[in-house]
């Protein structure tokens, strides 16, 4: 009897020292962690992967064996590494990773945990930029449906959801869905923070371009060019909204044949190549908006000497994401009309078949379900326009025509 009550005496004593000496060492750790998480999570906010991956592997090191896998922060730093990684050109790697990480949370956390809802939209985006957009877009619509239930139709991230699900849809050439999804974002947050709030302009922004895209210019003119009078003063000029919104008042400004559409579009680009690398997507597409305004105001060569340099900056990525396929295809018809323009009609089947090529690289078996199928079609239709004028003017310089 005596032997046992020692004993229980012992483990007693024992838990009383080492329970706290446990809790405070893990207290540590987290502290620890967090220190070493802040510089890194700054690093991705300022696109120095890099650094950030750096950063991050050394928290890992430390997270995992201490916390164990599954612990809430160890699956925030893998979550950010993710990140790092597509943002180093890693895509197919980080939606391995991010495809492990919403496995676990799933299972861990819960299908509608804030946390869990955040790796699917991540998710959402990797697959999104490598070209698997009906897939995104399911990511996308269940991150929305989870934030609306856990945190409200208005919130900022609901919101964002949302748009990056309208953005798929219109990809996907269903515009007339994204639409209608943008309308009603747009009122929800209209209702919560006013009509100059970002979330809205952004929404003004977005369903803008939906309406262009399925041909009610007039209507999307108006609703941008309100946008930007809204939106003047109400952003940080280093807000990515604010930097999408010009993008999108200057696209707006472009059609209308505004001769102030250069200037700002300029600015932004000399905004975007001061904080961003040369090949990344913001950049490449900032660039890409200058040289369809020189194409329109016919400067068409200088237009054309932009678009080569924009097809530089993609050719030095050592692995090009979805991103930057997409604007390489855009770049390659733009060439291709350029040279048109320009009176090159072998140039101009070249370039036609460049995009046809880059379609095939970005898409590959799953055209029809990420929304290539369509632009392949219309492209190959270009490039056997400029097939036929090529072979017409051989056979018409050799005296051989029907």
């Amino acid at each position: 009897m005596g032997r046992r009550f020692s004993l229980f005496l012992a483990c007693l004593l024992l838990s009383v020292v080492v329970t706290p000496a446990t809790a405070q060492t893990a207290a540590e750790t987290r502290a620890r962690l967090k220190a070493m998480y802040d510089p890194a999570a700054a690093d991705i906010a300022a696109g120095r992967y890099d650094s950030a991956q750096t950063r991050l592997r050394a928290a890992m090191a430390v997270a995992e064996p201490a916390l164990g896998p599954d612990d809430p922060q160890t699956l925030e730093l893998r979550n950010d590494l993710a990140l790092a990684a597509y943002g180093l050109g890693q895509a197919e790697l980080a939606e391995r990773m991010l495809n492990q990480i919403v496995e676990t949370q799933r299972r861990v956390q819960g299908p509608k945990h804030p946390d869990t809802l955040l790796a699917i939209d991540n998710q959402a985006a990797v697959l999104a930029a490598l070209g698997r957009t009906a897939q995104a877009a399911a990511l996308y619509r269940e991150a929305w449906s989870g934030r609306i239930a856990t945190l409200g139709q208005a919130h900022r991230k609901t919101l964002e959801s949302g748009l990056s699900l309208a953005v798929c849809l219109c990809e996907l050439s269903r515009c007339d869905e994204s639409a209608l999804i943008e309308r009603q974002l747009l009122e929800v947050a209209i209702k919560a923070d006013g009509d100059k709030a970002p979330m809205a302009i952004l929404a003004a922004t977005r369903l803008s371009v939906s309406l262009w895209r399925q041909g009610f210019y007039d209507e999307g003119d108006d609703l941008i060019l309100r946008t930007a009078k809204l939106s003047s003063g109400a952003l940080a000029k280093d807000d990515p909204i604010a930097l999408e919104v010009a993008a999108a008042v200057a696209e707006g400004l472009r059609r209308l044949g505004s001769e102030d559409s250069l200037a700002l579009l300029q600015r932004i680009e000399t905004r975007e190549k001061s904080v961003n690398p040369l090949g990344d997507a913001r950049t490449l597409f900032a660039m890409y908006g200058v040289a369809a305004a020189l194409i329109e105001m016919g400067r068409t060569q200088e237009g054309k000497h932009k678009l080569q340099e924009i097809q530089n900056a993609i050719a030095r990525q050592t692995r090009a994401d979805g991103s930057a396929l997409s604007i390489a295809i855009t770049t390659q018809v733009a060439l291709g009309a350029a040279e048109d323009r320009l009176g090159q009609p072998r140039a101009a089947y070249e370039a036609y078949t460049r995009a046809c090529d880059l379609v095939l690289q970005r898409y590959g078996d799953r055209r029809a379900s990420g929304g290539g199928e369509a632009a392949m079609k219309g492209m190959v239709a270009a490039r056997d326009v400029f097939l036929r004028r090529i072979s017409g003017g051989w056979a018409l310089a050799h005296g051989r025509t029907g």
